[in-house]
């Protein structure tokens, strides 16, 4: 079985620029922070990307299909679960306080949307995206697919982004914090990514070089900073470009030194949100002064960090605390 080092140390770094995304580290420094608020679409879409990746090798490895997805799936859904419990006083008076009325009736849609705890948003849309795209390409061409997830993610982000017109009506966003379905938070959001781990890049990890790589990322780095509009089709060719990257040069053994970064990232994605919501609540009452900026982000990333590398140590004496990643 391959094992890719790349994979595990860019799941981490996407993890770290999530817990950016949530701290605003750069909040006092107005150029810095909007060049950032530009990069934040591609650690989400890295993320889609190589999560499903690694699937689509061995399913083209495997003749299993059903063995393969049933396997991953069930990981997922176990990952949900478990942090949707561990972190119920977190999530659920949450909930219950921005749909006083309608929480009952709400609850078991949201769950199936969005999963249970704030951030699990991510792993549903992994699973039905994954889903989607298996049986769109097994009995779709696949061209035609890619063609139809990329439209579907360019009419998306134009909405999004740069504000034109939802002349499709497809798009939807609520106006609160009470439950409701958004385009944002759905499958739409994973599709083209999804899809791009099993069209572009098994191609590009192949055939375009480490040096093309750096160049063709560095150029897209420059333009997220000088243009205003239609920066997102530069953080997707970023995204894919790493992401394929980190898809060469497999190894036989696993570098444990990498496979708990990996095994990290997950703690981290989930815990930080925790701490995010705690700070929020300080600043709230006024026991600190604010709630973003770097020395914030410095907090949440040791914390996440000490909490994520303990349990995973934890974990090889009780075993049961693998759950979490």
């Amino acid at each position: 079985m391959s094992h890719y080092t790349r994979v595990d140390l860019l799941k981490y770094i996407c993890s770290i620029g999530i817990i950016c995304i949530h701290t605003n580290p750069f909040v006092t420094v107005a150029q810095l922070d909007n060049y950032f608020l530009h990069l934040e679409p591609i650690f989400v879409a890295m993320f889609f990307i190589i999560s499903s990746s690694l699937l689509w090798q061995k399913l083209r490895q495997d003749k299993e299909d059903a063995v393969c997805l049933r396997h991953y799936v069930s990981r997922l859904l176990i990952l949900v679960c478990v942090w949707g419990i561990l972190l119920l006083p977190h999530w659920l008076p949450k909930f219950i306080h921005h749909n006083k009325e309608t929480w009952i009736a709400y609850l078991l849609p949201k769950i199936l949307m969005n999963g249970f705890t704030q951030g699990s948003w991510f792993i549903m849309s992994l699973i039905y995206g994954v889903l989607i795209c298996y049986l769109l390409n097994k009995y779709l061409n696949r061209h035609l697919v890619f063609g139809l997830c990329a439209s579907l993610w360019l009419y998306l982000s134009l909405v999004y982004y740069d504000g034109m017109p939802d002349i499709l009506n497809i798009y939807y966003e609520k106006p609160d914090d009470s439950f409701g379905f958004e385009s944002y938070y759905s499958p739409f959001r994973s599709l083209f990514w999804i899809e791009a781990g099993y069209y572009l890049v098994p191609s590009l990890s192949k055939y375009i070089s480490n040096h093309t790589t750096n160049i063709v990322t560095l150029i897209c780095l420059v333009l997220v900073g000088v243009i205003n509009h239609g920066y997102f089709v530069a953080d997707g060719v970023i995204s894919i470009l790493l992401s394929a990257w980190a898809m060469r040069d497999p190894q036989d053994v696993p570098d444990a030194r990498f496979v708990i970064l990996r095994q990290m990232s997950i703690v981290v994605f989930f815990f930080h949100f925790l701490l995010v919501t705690i700070i929020h609540v300080l600043f709230l009452k006024g026991m600190i002064g604010y709630e973003h900026g770097f020395t914030i982000f410095l907090a949440v990333f040791l914390i996440s960090n000490t909490i994520a590398y303990g349990i995973i140590r934890l974990s090889k004496r009780i075993r049961i605390l693998a759950y979490l990643y």
